[in-house]
């Protein structure tokens, strides 16, 4: 029973900071149940219990991006990750006007087009851009692990991990575009 307790306890806190993400304007948010999670590792996609679902909805966890909805039928839909490697996010850091690109490698995202002398230190958080329209801007995204000059090459080898952990949440958030009340 402590168990289940403690569980239900976390499950309650990230709820409510999913509740936080509320604020960001022009979005009409939905909950969204995890249902399953695919053994590809390629692929890292998630199945979700949600209504009103459309293919390019984004999906957030209480910590970050998630990415977007690839199908939807009925109240499920399926869902692309971070980690995907069919796609790039447009990023950026905070402090910086520096633009990148965050391309998901099955178990990491390899960060493109940061020049060597501009990049980031271990443990930068990278954010959506809002560049492309589909993701808002200042959505955190991923946290850098690895950067690596790369001898004759202008850009850096850069990874980076996820922030946001949908791998064990049972509950996210889906943002589609236009907000409830027609904004």
């Amino acid at each position: 029973l402590q168990q289940e307790l403690t569980a239900l306890r976390e499950e309650n806190l990230k709820l409510r900071q999913l509740l936080d993400i509320k604020q960001i304007k022009g979005f009409h948010w939905h909950a969204a149940r995890v249902q399953g999670r695919s053994p590809d590792k390629m692929s890292q996609r998630l199945i979700l219990t949600v209504d009103g679902a459309k293919t390019d909805d984004v999906i957030i966890s209480s910590e970050g991006l998630v990415r977007l909805v690839d199908q939807s039928k009925g109240n499920s839909a399926v869902i692309r990750t971070i980690l995907d490697a069919s796609m790039a996010v447009p990023v950026t850091m905070k402090t910086t006007p520096i633009a990148a690109l965050a391309r998901g490698q099955g178990n990491r995202i390899q960060v493109d087009f940061i020049h060597i002398h501009q990049a980031p230190p271990v443990g930068t958080t990278l954010y959506t851009s809002g560049a492309g329209g589909l993701f808002t801007a200042g959505l955190p995204v991923a946290e850098i692990t690895h950067v690596e000059p790369v001898a004759g090459e202008v850009f850096a080898l850069i990874h980076a991990v996820p922030v946001a952990h949908w791998q064990c949440d049972n509950w996210l958030a889906m943002a589609s575009q236009g907000s409830a009340s027609g904004e």
